[in-house]
């Protein structure tokens, strides 16, 4: 049946150069003459090497039950989308996200498994790294709450976060995008761009990222980082990519759904969180090909807290505020209170009203916190200054760095091997 499938195959306009055996044998004893090439192997390997060496544009999956269920059909799609070319069988049918090559110097893509896993931190990280190896680094972000066209912060422009914020704020935008966190907090150059959706496989519905990477263009960066947003992975090529996920985070949503494409992506997984030990040892078994950090996050506020009543303003939940307020006191701040509804506006006015004159109160830089953090505590006559999560990678982020700097062209500027530390 197999067989008269491929013949009737050009009838339809696509011509069959490459068949993979996926199992079976209780059918067959040798593999079956199909008057093409027929291959065994894993998938995840043999499918790009097939994909890129015949130029295929198709996978055509014909297989079934119970050779190839659910969750290895995911893989199959995945890792078809993956090496570029679209995936179809039985009443389903998905397209590669398009990931054309935008710029001709380094370039890396930081992609995540869904809302605030840490990518800006990672972004940040990374940029503070470069910048100080003298890089001149440039972050590219996509956010639903970006500009309405791309627009670039200078770095060396920037005023105090709190000034930049009224600004942005009385220019009717939203102050606390990504791109102004990473301005504020890296020290680069960076172009906020807006999106629209998030496809099961990161595509978007709408963006305007190419001319955001046009604008980052324009600055002469020696490099530039893509910075996904939830699950929305850059429509552009990276030299690198790094995929960001948290230690609690259900590990089918690696191993199963369109987990395995994003993997097949990443040339490195960072795990956040307390304890990513788990998630490392799985990432160990399904991506080998990729090599895996756990990291942590430190708080590090923009002013001294040194001998201060701190309220902390934040979207972490308690557990993750016991982390910080230890961080906190070792600091020297006298005491540390925590606001913990940054992301419910409905609630976050009532529970601020904790704040006196007295207080010192930090906030992360969050989108209430310009329309509402601010006035507030400006009414009581409190005074406030900013947190950002500073990203703390096992091993160092040089470490982590120059791995992805290993995966940039060959004639592309470089660290690694330079003795970075």
């Amino acid at each position: 049946m197999i067989q008269d499938h491929l013949r009737r195959l050009p009838d339809s306009g696509r011509t069959p150069v490459a068949a993979l055996f996926l199992g079976g044998f209780e059918k067959t004893a040798e593999l079956p003459e199909l008057g093409i090439p027929v291959l065994e192997g894993d998938p995840s390997s043999v499918i790009p090497q097939v994909v890129h060496e015949y130029a295929i544009s198709l996978v055509l999956d014909l297989s079934d039950e119970p050779i190839v269920d659910p969750r290895a059909r995911f893989a199959l799609a995945s890792t078809a989308m993956a090496a570029g070319a679209a995936y179809s069988g039985g009443g389903i049918e998905l397209a590669p996200p398009s990931r054309p090559r935008l710029a001709e110097r380094p370039t890396v893509s930081v992609i995540g498994t869904g809302k605030r896993t840490g990518k800006t931190g990672v972004s940040i990280a990374l940029a503070r790294h470069w910048r100080m190896h003298g890089m001149n680094p440039c972050i590219v972000t996509m956010g639903r709450g970006g500009p309405a066209k791309p627009l670039v912060l200078r770095a060396g422009e920037l005023g105090s976060a709190e000034s930049v914020l009224d600004h942005l704020t009385a220019e009717g935008l939203h102050a606390t995008s990504d791109y102004v966190e990473d301005a504020l907090f890296a020290g680069v150059d960076t172009v906020g761009t807006r999106r629209l959706g998030a496809g099961p496989a990161g595509v978007t519905v709408h963006d305007d990222f190419a001319a955001g990477v046009e604008a980052a263009i324009s600055l002469n960066p020696g490099m530039i980082i893509y910075e996904g947003s939830g699950t929305a992975i850059p429509p552009a090529h990276a030299d690198s990519t790094v995929l960001v996920t948290h230690s609690s985070l259900d590990p089918e949503y690696l191993s199963g759904y369109f987990g395995p494409f994003r993997l097949a992506l990443a040339d490195a997984v960072v795990i956040v969180g307390s304890d990513g030990s788990e998630l490392a040892q799985l990432m160990t078994r399904i991506a080998p090909h990729s090599r895996t950090f756990t990291a942590t996050f430190e708080p590090e506020p923009t002013v001294t807290v040194d001998g201060r009543s701190v309220i902390l303003v934040t979207t972490a939940d308690p557990a993750t505020g016991a982390l910080i307020e230890r961080s906190l006191l070792a600091l020297g701040a006298r005491t540390v209170r925590f606001v913990h509804s940054l992301s419910d506006r409905s609630v976050l006015a009532a529970d601020l009203a904790i704040v006196t004159s007295d207080d010192l109160v930090l906030t992360e830089l969050k989108a209430a916190a310009a329309s509402v953090v601010l006035p507030l505590v400006r009414e009581v006559g409190a005074d406030v200054g900013f947190l950002n999560n500073g990203l703390v990678v096992e091993g160092g982020t040089a470490e982590l760095a120059e791995h992805l700097e290993s995966r940039w062209p060959a004639d592309a500027p470089s660290l690694a091997g330079q003795g970075t530390t």
